[in-house]
């Protein structure tokens, strides 16, 4: 499962320019029935529960995170 990602929000992203409605708007329009699910598979169970409060998972868990890990050989997976 992957986000349906607009350029232009993957734009703000990779600037450090995308704020907290454009990534809940990516979420709600792609996943609307399992953000849970993808919040708990994608996020947590990628790291060893000592990296939890680390500062590669808040980054990799972030809205921006979330939407920069989005790629084309994931989806529809």
């Amino acid at each position: 499962m992957s986000l349906d990602v607009p350029t232009h929000v993957l734009t703000a992203a990779e600037r450090h320019e995308m704020d907290q409605a454009q990534f809940v708007a990516v979420v709600r329009d792609s996943l609307p029935y399992a953000w849970a699910v993808v919040t708990a598979a994608a996020g947590v169970a990628a790291f060893a529960t000592t990296t939890v409060d680390g500062d590669t998972y808040r980054e990799f868990t972030s809205p921006r995170g979330q939407v920069l890990n989005q790629s084309p050989e994931l989806r529809d997976c």
